[in-house]
Formats: C-alpha cells, structure tokens, sequence
C-alpha cells in the first residue's frame, strides 16, 4: 500500500527495510525504478521468481546480474536480457556465452559483446563478421580470423586503427592497408614496412593527417613533395621530415606559417634567419621563447610577438622589457602581464600612460559605476575639471572630461542605473568610452567589463577603495 511504499524515498533504502517487505514485489519495483542497484537488496524468493524476474530484464537487461544463480540457468530469461542490453552477456552462465542464438542477439546489439563470447564463437566466421560490422574491435576474434580477409577488410572499413589487430600478411596487403587509411591516416602506423615506404600509400595518409609522416619510412620522410603535402594539415609534421628538408627555406616557410612553434626543429642557419624567425612569432607569439637569443633583443620581433601574445614579454630582453611601447602592446592583448615589465615600468605605468598618450582622450564624459567595478553607486562631475572626492558611500569617480562647452544633462550626486547613465552618450560616445577604458586597463576592445577590472587591478591603476585617475587632456593636475 501507499503508506508502505513511502518508507523508501530512495531505492537503495530497500537495504533498511524488512524482510517481508523486501519480498514485496511492489515495494522492490519502486525501488528498482529509483535506483537499479536496489535489487540486489530483493529477497532471494523475488530474484528468483521468473515472471518477477523477466519483467525486470525486459526493462534493464544488465540487472540479470542480480538474478539468483539458478534463474541465470533460464535460457528464456537470458536471452531477453542480452537482446535488451548487449552487456547483460558478461552475467550469463558459461554456456550460454557458448550459445550461438544468444551470442549472436549480443553482437547484433553492439560488436563489443565479443569479447564475452566463448573462444569457439570467437572462432565462428558469422558472429565475428556480424561483429565488426556493429563495431567491434578486430582484437577480440581468433587469431585465425584475424588472418581472414574479409573480416579484416570489414574491420579496417569499420576502424581504420583496427589494422593493428590484424595478422601481419595482412598489413602488407595494399587495398587492406589503403582502406584503413581512407578510414583514418593514424593507421599507416600498423602498415608493414614495405607499405610504410610506398609513395602512394604515404601520400594519401599524410593528406589525411599530416603528423602521420611519424610512421613513413626515412625515405619518404625524405620525399620533399610527401612532406609539403603534410604540412598543409599539420605544421607539426616538419619535425619528422628528414634532416635535408627541415634545412630547406620553402619547406620551413610553409611549416611555420603553419604552426610557428615547429621554427625549433628547423636548421641552426634557418632558426638564425630574421625573415623566418618574424613570420613565426606572428604566427604564435610564444616562439619567442625559444628563438636565438639575439632575436629576444629585436625590436621588430618582439614587438610582433607581444601583439600576437602578451605572454611573449616574460620572453623579452631585459632592455625591451624596459621599453614603454613594448610593454603597452603587451599589456593591450594581455592586461595581465605587467609584471613581466621592468620594475621601472611597473612603478610609474600610471603616470606614463596619462603623459604619453594624451592622443588618445576623447571628448566623452563617463564615470564608472556598478556594471564595472561591483560598487553599489556612483557619483557624476558634469565638469571638465578633475576632482578627487568621494561620496558619502565611498564611490569614487572615473572621469572622461568633456569641453564644458559640451551639452549633457547629468545631475550630480544622483544616483542613477549606470547603464542607463552611459546610455546618454549615445552610440559614438559609449564606444569611445569603452575603447579608453579598454587602452587604460590594457586589454583588448570587446572583453567584458570584470576583464577589465580585473586587468585594472592588475595595472594598480584600480583598487579597492578605488583612487580616481584621469586620461583626459582637457583635465588638470595629470
């Protein structure tokens, strides 16, 4: 009954109950349905009732685990089981992993059940092939099916990285070989030998996945025309072309162009040659890391690298980590990386951006309120001129001046949403606002406003209680 039934609000709460109730077979198929693993608390009478029994393997095939050991004898039962869930087989008695109806129900299922098959099915031709046609790894069949054609052919068709479990007659064997390629380029690995050094065979795998140049032979990792074809899908490959290639300009042009990374394994001449070592840092800024040291101290190159990656200024020449325009482009894709700057720099960031860059003021007045830093209000200067104080609540004012000349109607000290504030510049203005916040906090337009934060702190341009601070010409006391 109902009252009954609600001392289990959780099927595994059937292990608490009474033994009369654990032989309720209402009160077990509400646990059942809460929790599959509540059967195993059932009475052993319930486990082994059949009618009891199929309706639950009808639904869950796998819980005839939880079947009593003479109701896992009951073909009928097991076969419904293994036909519901494939898995079910590795709960079957022995001789019904021997059965070939069952077996088959198994693999029709899904191919894996194979591997719980008897060694005599793993042998039967049919089940192996109705197998590997429903993915089943060629692993699990017989080693004299494993040197079957057909199958393997099927197999390979299935999963090209299954030509590993084939018998070595067959991985010399062209059109086996060519389909586990056209499948994936990966099983030119398993390919024999003399395959591994066919220029057809090579071709169409390195097409398919460059980095598969790994398993050519040294011969066809020689082949100047067999490796710019891997380096279209892969720039990593260049790392296994032969020694003469990787000394090549064009062949090292394409792989840094590529995956500017791979400039490592190119020749002492080519790693030395300016032109190649800038096309790889603008490719990915972190090869600064490991180019020649001398390059570390150019100007060019490590600009290039910082505005592909701010990162690439931890990677810089002290005397460049010391330049002002290095350190701002670093800090414009990364606002995180100040502290790879000099110490000079980190100290007086603040005071040199106010200074240096007065070109970039805009005539937009705006203020920063709790959309940015988090803060609960927010004051408004509808002036041009600078301004420290703090409101009663402790906000403190980000300032854009504007001419005073400049008709917006704002009120001071009057709390308002802050979006709907900055809405009131219009279009033009909130994205010039945004830009100079963007530039100030150094990181990049379109990054949302906790990024900035974030960079701000960073910077020690913010903190918290916030210290106003001005990138406006039209303001004084810079």
């Amino acid at each position: 009954n109902n009252s009954t039934m609600t001392q289990v609000d959780n099927g595994l709460d059937l292990c608490n109950v009474n033994d009369e109730l654990k032989n309720n077979s209402e009160m077990v198929m509400v646990a059942f349905h809460q929790d599959r693993k509540a059967l195993k608390h059932a009475s052993l009478e319930l486990r082994n009732d059949w009618s009891f029994m199929y309706q639950i393997v009808t639904e869950h095939g796998r819980s005839l685990q939880y079947a009593s050991n003479e109701l896992k004898k009951n073909r009928d039962i097991t076969l419904t089981a293994v036909k519901e869930d494939w898995l079910a087989l590795q709960y079957t008695i022995d001789e019904f992993k021997d059965d070939y109806e069952i077996v088959m129900a198994a693999v029709l299922k899904d191919g894996k059940a194979l591997s719980f098959a008897s060694q005599r099915l793993k042998n039967d031709f049919n089940i192996v092939f109705t197998a590997v046609l429903h993915g089943g790894a060629l692993f699990n069949a017989s080693d004299e099916l494993k040197n079957n054609y057909d199958i393997v052919l099927e197999a390979v068709k299935q999963d090209g990285c299954a030509l590993e479990y084939a018998a070595d007659e067959l991985k010399n064997i062209p059109k086996i070989v060519k389909t586990a390629i056209k499948q994936h380029g990966g099983a030119l690995y398993s390919a024999s030998d003399e395959l591994k050094n066919d220029y057809e065979i090579v071709m169409s795998a390195v097409k398919c996945y460059g980095r598969t140049l790994e398993y050519a032979s040294t011969q066809m990792q020689s082949n100047r025309l067999i490796v710019l074809e891997a380096l279209k899908t892969s720039g990593r490959a260049f790392q296994f072309a032969s020694e003469e290639l990787r000394s090549d300009y064009e062949v090292c042009y394409q792989a840094i162009n590529k995956n500017g990374r791979v400039l490592m394994y190119a020749s002492t001449s080519l790693q030395n040659n300016r032109h190649l070592v800038l096309i790889a840092v603008n490719e990915n800024g972190k090869v600064l890391k490991n180019i020649v040291k001398k390059y570390q101290d150019d100007y060019e190159i490590v600009l290039t690298a910082v505005k592909q990656n701010g990162i690439a200024l931890q990677y810089a020449s002290r005397r460049l980590q010391n330049d002002y325009n290095i350190v701002l482009e670093a800090i414009s894709n990364n606002g995180n990386v100040l502290g790879f700057a000099s110490q000079f720099l980190r100290n007086n960031f603040r005071n040199i951006v106010s200074k240096t860059h007065k070109k970039y003021s805009t005539n937009v007045y705006a203020f920063i309120s709790s959309f940015l830093f988090g803060l609960s209000s927010f004051d408004c200067l509808p002036n041009s001129k600078l301004s420290s104080s703090q409101s009663e609540k402790g906000t403190t004012t980000f300032i854009f001046c504007i001419p005073q000349s400049e008709n917006i109607e704002l009120h001071q000290n009057k709390h308002l949403n802050g979006l709907h504030r900055l809405h009131l510049l219009g279009e033009e203005g909130l994205l010039e606002f945004k830009q100079k916040v963007a530039l100030y906090a150094g990181v990049r337009m379109g990054s949302d406003w906790r990024r900035i934060h974030r960079a701000a702190i960073n910077l020690r341009i913010v903190s918290r209680p916030l210290p106003l601070f001005n990138v406006s010409e039209n303001c004084k006391n810079m």
